[in-house]
């Protein structure tokens, strides 16, 4: 069976970014995703689409297709007042924002100063390149009700 809209697709993964492995699923065991539904970056599951279970694939994802291009405008120096006084914020530090809406999200810290604290709003694969090495084990049909 070739993976179409609504396959259920069980890879494994190797996600590589400027020639280090930043990802796999050796860790934590085969990718299960269905087709088309956006639960995998576009790049990947146009690369996916119309392949069938035992191909192996090696191939760049661009920024466009992955995590977006990087957005200085996401980098802003905020207060260290308005961050919670048990944090001590460092450079490489990961937290959570929310949005007026309530949706969570990542932010990086990338600069700590006396009075503010910089921070980085972009994904942190924004701009980058990605390249899979993706083995993939089985594609079964939709899921019927």
């Amino acid at each position: 069976m070739k993976i179409s809209k609504g396959a259920q697709v069980t890879v494994e993964y190797e996600l590589w970014v400027n020639g280090e492995v930043i990802d796999s699923s050796r860790e934590r065991g085969p990718l299960r995703y269905e087709q088309g539904k956006g639960q995998i970056i576009r790049g990947l599951e146009i690369l996916l689409e119309g392949k069938e279970a035992g191909e192996e694939l090696e191939a760049d994802i661009s920024p466009e297709d992955a995590y977006g291009i990087r957005d200085e405008r996401g980098v802003q120096e905020i207060p260290r007042s308005a961050l919670p006084d048990t944090l001590a914020p460092e450079v490489g530090m990961a937290l959570a924002a929310k949005t007026k809406g309530g949706q969570v999200f990542q932010v990086t810290i990338i600069d700590v100063g006396p009075e503010s604290v910089t921070l980085d709003f972009n994904h942190p694969l924004a701009g980058k390149i990605l390249r899979f090495k993706i083995h993939i084990l089985k594609v079964e049909p939709p899921f019927t009700i």
